[in-house]
């Protein structure tokens, strides 16, 4: 089987095989995007960890029923999908930001949309489902990736628009039972 290169951006080559993208991220990049997230990810924890130590504790109780509710709602937002013929990782990924994108009442270029589709299902391990295979992409994953898609320069979503025609948006029947 011949795999045809259908685009290559810094770090990033697209090749298709019988009309199915594949993605491959060179492993120089994905390292230093990895080293990236984790010291922005510390450095997050850090922040929080040390405005947290700043706040009043007077009202404890108050303070944990805030927090059980607020993970219940984040909970309640997850996107579980189960595993039809003819669906992907990839497509779970972009029905999930599009459901994201109308709870939040936004709107998300396709190019952008593009960008955290991929992106997302890279950080996952672009993994393989089985038909029936339930999975669940988690809410703060998803807020994550279209958040840095929207932060995105003009000219860095610009670099998208090549993937755009080729995609199909509709994704009404993904992770649908037949």
């Amino acid at each position: 089987m011949k795999a045809k290169i259908t685009a290559m951006l810094p770090g990033l080559i697209v090749a298709s095989v019988v009309g199915i993208a594949l993605v491959a991220v060179s492993p120089h990049r994905a390292d230093a995007a990895a080293k990236s997230d984790t010291k922005k990810s510390q450095s997050d924890t850090k922040k929080k960890s040390d405005t947290s130590n700043k706040k009043d504790t007077k009202d404890s109780s108050a303070s944990s029923k805030s927090q059980k509710t607020t993970q219940k709602s984040t909970a309640a937002k997850n996107y579980t999908y189960t595993a039809q013929s003819g669906d992907s990782y990839t497509l779970f990924a972009r029905k999930a930001i599009e459901a994201y994108a109308q709870q939040q009442k936004l709107t998300i270029s396709q190019n952008r949309i593009i960008y955290a589709e991929t992106n997302l299902t890279i950080a996952a391990g672009s993994p393989y489902l089985n038909l029936g295979q339930q999975q669940t992409l988690s809410a703060a994953t998803v807020k994550s990736w279209v958040t840095k898609a929207t932060n995105l320069s003009d000219a860095q979503a610009a670099l998208w628009n090549v993937y755009v025609p080729t995609v199909n948006f509709d994704v009404s029947h993904v992770g649908q039972a037949g």
